[in-house]
């Protein structure tokens, strides 16, 4: 019996810690931003076990200007969210100041390089030009983003890596996307824990399930179409396990005359 209440009090400690070791991760990500200069943005993020290496940022750069910064660090639990924590602290010194977000993940990239030692991170960031009516971006292996065109009624597949991911190998050149905004515009930006998902029977969800989520509530506030993408997402899912990490960032933008 004695045997027992040890493993209990050995259970409760463990579960005490990893609720700190959450907290503690949760610390790093950005406080909630719900409208930054008429951008609508959501956000999420979801271990897969108790923490992960899943991360996202928010870099304001001046009253005009901003980035969205999201990443996916290879492997899962503790070493992940280790790692997390030190790529979103390097991601805060490189990005201070520089409107290019090519040069930010070169800089993150030299700076991750030494540290992970043949782990990896995918990573894509975006800066958005409020007052000009456009955004830029980069992606290091990782997937591209859904952007839907509100005027042409169109959901495409935009930012693909143009490089490898980060912390691989040094002085790589990524390139840099640009794109105008107009105003009922949204853009998604995710990770792969959303298409790697998988049912009871081992069958991923997938980009095509993803998009056919996307388009069907596409005219819906951000609030409505992000509640509706987790629960098409959960409703496959089902009773299985997260197989994965998961996050994303979500913009709406507003019309170019109300910044």
């Amino acid at each position: 019996l004695k045997k027992f209440f040890d493993e209990i009090q050995k259970r409760r400690i463990l579960e005490s810690e990893l609720e700190i070791a959450v907290s503690i991760q949760r610390s790093f990500l950005p406080p909630e931003m719900r409208v930054i200069d008429g951008v609508q943005i959501r956000a999420c993020l979801k271990p897969a076990k108790f923490v992960g290496g899943d991360f996202y940022d928010i870099i304001l750069l001046d009253k005009d200007t901003f980035g969205f910064f999201i990443a996916d660090v290879s492997g899962k639990g503790v070493s992940a969210a280790l790692l997390m924590a030190q790529a979103i602290s390097l991601l805060r010194q490189v990005s201070r100041g520089v409107y290019d977000p090519s040069e930010v993940l070169r800089l993150l990239n030299n700076q991750l390089y030494p540290i992970l030692k043949g782990r990896f991170v995918t990573g894509q960031y975006i800066v958005v030009h409020a007052k000009e009516g456009f955004w830029e971006g980069s992606c290091a292996g990782h997937p591209p983003l859904f952007y839907f065109d509100r005027t042409q009624d169109k959901l495409n597949e935009v930012l693909e890596a143009s490089g490898p991911p980060l912390g691989l190998m040094e002085d790589i050149a990524y390139a840099v996307y640009s794109h105008p905004f107009s105003s009922g515009d949204k853009l998604f930006m995710y990770t792969d824990g959303w298409t790697e998902a998988r049912d009871s029977k081992g069958k991923e969800f997938g980009v095509i399930r993803l998009k056919e989520a996307f388009l069907k509530y596409r005219r819906e506030g951000v609030d409505t179409l992000f509640s509706q993408l987790e629960l098409s997402h959960n409703a496959f899912e089902k009773t299985s396990l997260q197989h994965d990490d998961l996050t994303a960032v979500m913009l709406e933008f507003p019309g170019i005359a109300h910044l």
